[in-house]
């Protein structure tokens, strides 16, 4: 039986690759070729992209010798005309798609149409999701609910490996990896039909890979890659037929990890960005690796690398149920990891929101501080010994490191009435609490002086290092109700002040008692 699917594996190649170098070589006799593109497309000369008939060729050819084979053999369970056709003429009309949009452009909206139509002759021919799991057995869907199941999964399978065709060799030599997986786990699974498939796949993908490799000769087009993506989505719906309903839904996802992986990306992205889903850009994951600097053979190499893990993992899951966790976590960590190597700017300002949400409790904290000294200074007598106290409980928890006074009629102010307040190089009536480096602060919040007239009669100045980290507060209160409060209760305090004494020994027999009562101390 081995020896069976060997000699379809290796007849399909065989095809696929002559079939290849017959539809390129017309394709450039009749000038049907791509022309360079230096946009978002990496390839600098004219190349055909109808590579999708020479790979759909190649796989029917295989699957029909593969049929007469086995009857050859005796094996008639191998796989009937029926199961052929089911997945061979919904196949036809996602190719006869592909190539209308490579001579056309159509709409995403059109494509979607199309696909929707061969996900449901699929389901209609049996192959599409139909049971939950073994767990399940004897519990058949509804309907409408695998129906609905079987479409989205085909479209996302689709359409995935549509958005990873961007380098030479990608998309093909991903499914390559992905159809031998399939094929081992139908064989594992008693599945000789998905088998036999999977394995003509597997070697048309590999045999049309020969001329797709960078450099290409001949490109998949949409044709070629909405095929794939296709064929891998039906035929995926055996795998994990026989594990439970957790390792059945598992499985194809991990072995079809890649694709899913960048399509995840390029919706969450856009969403994200606010940028059209269906718009093509440059930051796919192999257009991240070229701008890394990766040379374009090697970052087809890196991916086939991470679909071969892929890979590597479902088989796991399927050959050892007990390392389903082990295998879930290790898939996790290394799609969160690759995906911080790449350096996706919306997922960067995602990571910031996630932290600004979970600093929310420090903002409402602090803000409720603010608020409790917008009353405490409500009730505070007009004294500038007692402000400044209120001040200082109030912003040195918040990171400030002092406040300044600055007044636009200073000479009305004797300084000595405002003991033991000192004044900064600056003039300014200043209150330091915690040390500063520099004469001169980092940072600054200057905030105007109103009084309840509409008088502007100062600046209140919050002093700050820069090297004291965020700031978790609403700047709204801090510049609004709270700016008030500070400017009634100094209009107060300056207003209160004795205006006919002027010696400083008089100034001090007055402020000192009250500085007394308060204990400040801000040396």
């Amino acid at each position: 039986m081995v020896l069976f699917y060997i000699s379809i594996f290796a007849g399909s190649v065989l095809l696929s690759a002559v079939l290849t170098r017959l539809v390129r070589d017309l394709a450039v006799h009749r000038r049907w070729v791509d022309p360079a593109n230096l946009g978002r497309h990496l390839h600098v000369k004219s190349v055909p992209r109808i590579g999708g008939i020479a790979l759909f060729l190649g796989f029917t050819a295989a699957s029909i010798i593969g049929i007469a084979a086995s009857r050859f053999v005796g094996n008639r369970e191998a796989m009937s005309a029926h199961t052929m056709l089911s997945i061979l003429l919904p196949a036809l009309l996602v190719l006869l798609l592909g190539l209308c949009d490579d001579l056309f452009s159509l709409s995403p909206y059109w494509k979607l149409g199309i696909e929707t139509i061969a996900a449901i002759w699929l389901y209609a021919g049996g192959l599409g999701i139909h049971f939950l799991g073994s767990y399940f057995a004897e519990s058949k869907l509804r309907i409408p609910i695998g129906l609905f199941a079987t479409i989205f999964w085909v479209l996302l399978i689709t359409n995935a490996f549509n958005l990873i065709d961007g380098l030479d060799g990608l998309a093909c030599g991903s499914a390559f990896i992905a159809a031998i997986v399939v094929c081992l786990i139908s064989l594992w699974g008693h599945a000789p039909s998905t088998s036999l498939l999977a394995t003509a796949l597997a070697g048309a993908a590999l045999g049309f890979l020969r001329y797709n490799f960078h450099p290409a000769t001949i490109f998949l087009g949409d044709s070629g890659s909405l095929l794939l993506g296709f064929l891998l989505s039906g035929l995926s719906f055996a795998v994990g037929s026989n594990a439970g309903v957790s390792v059945a839904v598992a499985v194809p996802i991990v072995c079809l990890g890649l694709p899913i992986l960048d399509v995840s990306l390029s919706v969450f992205r856009r969403f994200l960005g606010s940028k059209p889903l269906f718009r093509g850009d440059d930051e796919h994951i192999h257009h991240k690796l070229i701008k890394r600097g990766v040379s374009h053979r090697d970052a087809v190499l890196i991916l086939y690398g991470v679909a071969a893990g892929f890979s590597v993992f479902g088989l796991m899951l399927v050959r050892g149920k007990w390392m389903f966790g082990f295998a879930v976590a290790a898939i996790g960590l290394g799609v969160w990891r690759g995906v911080r190597e790449l350096k996706y700017l919306e997922f960067s300002e995602l990571a910031a929101a996630a932290r600004r949400v979970r600093q929310r409790r420090l903002v409402i904290a602090n803000d409720v501080n603010l608020r409790r000294a917008i009353e405490s200074i409500g009730k505070a007598p007009p004294d500038f010994t007692e402000i400044c106290e209120i001040l200082r409980s109030t912003l040195e928890p918040l990171g400030f490191s002092g406040v300044a006074f600055s007044f636009i009629e200073p000479d009305t102010i004797d300084p000595a009435l405002l003991f033991p307040i000192p004044t900064d190089a600056n003039g300014r009536l200043a209150v330091i609490w915690r040390e500063i480096h520099s004469s001169t602060p980092d940072w600054e919040l200057r905030l105007r002086l109103v009084s309840p007239s509409g008088k502007h009669f100062g600046d209140f100045v919050l002093l700050r290092e820069g090297t004291a980290g965020p700031l978790w507060l609403d700047m709204n209160l801090l510049s609004g109700e709270f700016r008030t409060s500070v400017s009634e209760i100094l209009d107060q305090a300056i207003q209160a002040l004795p205006s006919g004494s002027h010696t400083q020994a008089g100034s001090k027999s007055r402020a000192t008692p009250s500085a007394a009562r308060a204990g400040v101390s801000w040396d």
